[in-house]
């Protein structure tokens, strides 16, 4: 419950936030959304709005003193410390992470994502900018830092 209503998902929002010129294809954008959770269970789950064929980035912190990350179709328990990070898939993995929660202790969890529907949204404002504007020439012209030109690429 908590953790959805700290995800910024929406376009919407995410336009009103990040300036929408701001548009690529790389495989290795980094993420649009970001959720944190403070000393709640996690229970095995799938992120089902995630981006299909991309990976979202797990970390953790806090005064745990043990965790696992449960890959649990893969029968993988991967030992999870303050400060590490890992990369995966989550709208195909089920995953949880298993701790002693206890008085005092506490465990921060970030998750950095893409859901499928921004993805989509970045992919086809991107490719309708490009059909109209041309392939180096994709800046929206409203933007407040000036029009992009090839002898001007950074205004």
């Amino acid at each position: 419950m908590y953790a959805n209503s700290l995800q910024v998902t929406q376009s919407s929002i995410l336009c009103t936030f990040i300036n929408p010129v701001i548009l690529s294809t790389s495989p290795i954008d980094p993420w649009s959304s970001i959720a944190l959770v403070s000393n709640l269970p996690s229970h095995i789950h799938p992120d089902r709005d995630d981006t299909v064929e991309d990976l979202s980035g797990l970390g953790c912190c806090g005064s745990f003193q043990e965790a696992w990350l449960v890959l649990y179709t893969l029968g993988i328990k991967l030992r999870y410390r303050q400060q590490d990070a890992v990369l995966l898939n989550t709208h195909l993995l089920p995953h949880f992470v298993d701790w002693n929660i206890g008085d005092r202790v506490t465990r921060h969890s970030m998750s950095f994502f893409n859901h499928q529907d921004v993805w989509d949204w970045v992919k086809n404002e991107y490719e309708r900018r490009k059909e109209q504007h041309g392939e180096r020439n994709i800046r929206n012209p409203q933007t407040p830092r000036g029009e992009y030109s090839p002898s001007n690429p950074h205004p």
